[in-house]
């Protein structure tokens, strides 16, 4: 038998598993996958590990089932042809400088994916590698400076944070896959939503994928239970492209 090939990343929210070359039609391979997760699950030095599988079906689910795991996160790819529509004057709108925007960038992103494994509580030596990678394109980072809060009724001074943001990135044509212009991150914050800031963002950055780097699909990734994400991307013509999924061993009760 042919075993399959399991690879482990490690980072911040535990060990990334994924395997190469499943045939889920062996019976032979699905017992030594089902003993290899058993065997992760009990591996003291595999930290809080995760198997994700792209466009699982019903044999993935029972696999997981067999060695004691469970579906803990479902992800979805949104992909749209682009342009989008021509993206509109955004007051405050500039781009990301490291020099003066990490602290406020940290504070919002912080505050908005509180709830997220992945990319809530990010830290500044976490941020400091990211921005050093070589995929970073600072011109397609973009932030909006917060402004007085003329409203309030307190008197209070809502500036000097960010209002929010939308962080893209490029890929390259591949194969099949044509070249993408991805959302990457993007949030908006508490006091700045509701006045359509977070599509004019989207807009924007996929502005900049198209017209400067040359993308022709927009794509991005969020949660399947987001419903105010799917709603908000649905509606600007996003359709979802696949679905991977995370299964992790069940917790003792």
């Amino acid at each position: 038998m042919s075993s399959p090939i399991r690879h482990c990343e490690n980072d911040d929210a535990g060990a990334r598993l994924t395997y190469e070359a499943i045939d889920f039609d062996d019976a032979a391979q699905r017992d030594w996958l089902v003993a290899d997760l058993r065997r992760a699950a009990d591996d003291p030095g595999t930290e809080r590990p995760q198997w994700w599988i792209e466009a699982p079906d019903d044999a993935a689910d029972n696999i997981a089932a067999a060695a004691g795991w469970e579906r803990v996160r479902t992800l979805v790819q949104l992909r749209r042809p682009l342009p989008l529509d021509p993206p509109p004057q955004v007051p405050g709108l500039r781009t990301f400088d490291a020099d003066r925007d990490i602290d406020a960038w940290l504070a919002l992103n912080n505050e908005a994916f509180a709830w997220h494994p992945d990319q809530g509580h990010q830290k500044r030596a976490g941020l400091a590698i990211e921005l050093a990678a070589p995929w970073v394109d600072f011109e397609g980072f973009f932030v909006v400076d917060a402004l007085p809060d003329e409203s309030a009724n307190d008197g209070t001074d809502q500036g000097g944070g960010l209002d929010g943001f939308c962080w893209t990135k490029f890929h390259p044509a591949d194969g099949d896959d044509p070249s993408l212009g991805e959302v990457y991150v993007i949030a908006t914050a508490a006091h700045a939503r509701g006045r359509g800031l977070g599509r004019a963002l989207v807009e924007v950055g996929m502005d900049h994928q198209h017209r400067v780097r040359g993308a022709e699909v927009a794509m991005l990734w969020t949660e399947a239970d987001n419903e105010a994400a799917l709603g908000l991307y649905e509606a600007m013509g996003y359709a979802i492209h696949h679905t991977n999924v995370a299964y992790a061993p069940v917790p003792d009760r």
